[in-house]
């Protein structure tokens, strides 16, 4: 493992911005975080730089005003998502018997949300909008689930750490083979701060893409495709996942 102040010592040296026994100082150090707290947000935004999905739920209220992801929100997470990877509500069976689990399909666009005639319709929920405003994103459903007899969940991305200078000591939460990631894709973002951009390096383009790929294959996940509802012209069979018959 290793600590952010040695992946990004690291990254100088092989960027060529930094000589055997040299050390930043100054101005240097506070642009050397910058690009790599840059570079951590930009890989919080790709799915396949992440490497596992976080799953909240919450208990339906009955309200039809939207339900709150972000700090201190109905689905309370740090930073709030740029986006909801699935979502799914749970119906409760009173007295107590098995919680039944069923899909909630996620609507693209805002476009396509404004195109709902009674948003504030209250029922078995199939579609959910996520307007990933910031800092608090804002989950409106269709339609709205009643209240206490069900529970919405949520997945999303987990979020890297991003560690500010004065954390440089702390040893970074990740996978091992994140750490050749970190250092090879920094070195080629210090080489183009410090005028080294202007000279290709081939060896260290094809380290940083390698490191890349390794990163990405970890993380694949391909779901199995679904037809959309309005194509499916027939019942193709019992479906183990929805217990339903056909391909819901």
């Amino acid at each position: 493992m290793a600590t952010v102040n040695e992946v990004i010592t690291e990254a100088l040296k092989k960027s060529g911005v930094l000589g055997l026994g040299q050390a930043m100082a100054g101005d240097d150090i506070v642009s050397a975080y910058a690009d790599f707290t840059d570079l951590i947000s930009q890989w919080n935004t790709k799915r396949w730089m992440v490497w596992d999905l976080v799953t909240l739920g919450f208990i339906s209220t009955g309200s039809t005003s939207g339900y709150t992801v972000g700090p201190a929100g109905n689905f309370p997470v740090t930073v709030r998502p740029d986006r909801l990877e699935s979502c799914f509500q749970r119906q409760f069976v009173n007295p107590v018997g098995l919680n039944v689990d069923t899909p909630i399909e996620i609507i693209p666009s805002r476009e396509e949300y404004n195109r709902l005639s009674l948003k504030t319709l209250s029922s078995f929920a199939l579609y959910a909008y996520y307007d990933n405003a910031y800092p608090t994103g804002i989950l409106y459903i269709y339609p709205w689930p009643q209240a206490s007899i069900y529970e919405v969940f949520i997945s999303f991305k987990n979020a890297l750490p991003v560690f500010t200078q004065a954390q440089g000591g702390t040893v970074l939460p990740v996978p091992p083979h994140y750490i050749a990631a970190m250092k090879f894709v920094l070195a080629k973002r210090y080489r183009q701060a410090y005028g080294k951009g202007l000279r290709s390096d081939p060896e260290l383009n094809e380290m940083a893409r390698d490191a890349l790929d390794m990163v990405m294959q970890s993380n694949l996940q391909i779901p199995e495709l679904v037809m959309p509802k309005v194509l499916i012209i027939q019942s193709s069979g019992y479906n183990i996942l929805s217990d339903q018959f056909g391909n819901a």
